[in-house]
Parts: C-alpha cells; structure tokens; sequence
C-alpha cells in the first residue's frame, strides 16, 4: 500500500494531468466551462474520483456525459504519461460545494435578520 503522502502526490498528478487533457487536447463541446476541482484516490489506486464544476449550472449532466464518453481516452493518454503499473478507473462526480455553501450562507442570513 501507498503511503499518505505517495498517495497525495499521486493525486495531485492525476488532477494537474486530467486538467491539462482537458484544456489541450479534448475538443467535446460538453466539456467547454468544465473545471476540475479536485480528486480521491482509493488507497489501492484502483479508482480515481474527480470533481468537477461547470460554468453554466444548466450544463452539468451534459459534462458528465462528456466526461464519461472521454474517460478511455483519459485513461489512455495517462498511461502514456505517467508510469504506472496500472491506471485506475475514473469516476466523475459534480462538486456541489458552492451549492452548499450558498444554501449554508442563505439559511444564516435569514436567522441573523
């Protein structure tokens, strides 16, 4: 098993390689306003979960549809990338954080007045 810091680090990678695909070489017009936030890796390295946002709210089935028809190609570029054993499964979810945090923001407003 990787140590915490190992697996951080490849982390890391993971996400500043995955955004560089999608800035240069991905050309889907579902992915256009898509922003990787952040990722997890299982400690077994066998499933990379990444975060992602959308400019436009409205859009972010249509990016993960994206996302996912354009997975095999991720993976594929990143093996010839990165020098791994074995590259892991990708799996995107939307980051709803802001979501939260402005339903969070909006519920303190209302107890404060």
């Amino acid at each position: 098993m990787p140590t915490d810091l190992r697996l951080k680090r490849l982390a890391d990678t993971f996400l500043r390689e995955v955004s560089m695909l999608l800035l240069t070489d991905l050309e889907d017009p579902r992915l256009q306003g898509v922003t990787l936030t952040t990722v997890h890796l299982t400690k077994d390295l066998s499933l990379l979960r990444i975060y992602y946002v959308t400019t436009d709210r409205n859009k972010e089935k249509e990016a993960l549809e994206g996302l996912k028809k354009a997975s095999g190609f991720i993976r594929r570029e990143l093996s010839k990338r990165m020098s791994l054993r074995m590259v892991p499964k990708l799996d995107f979810f939307f980051d709803e954080t802001d979501i939260l945090q402005e339903q969070t923001d909006k519920l303190f407003t209302k107890e404060i007045e």
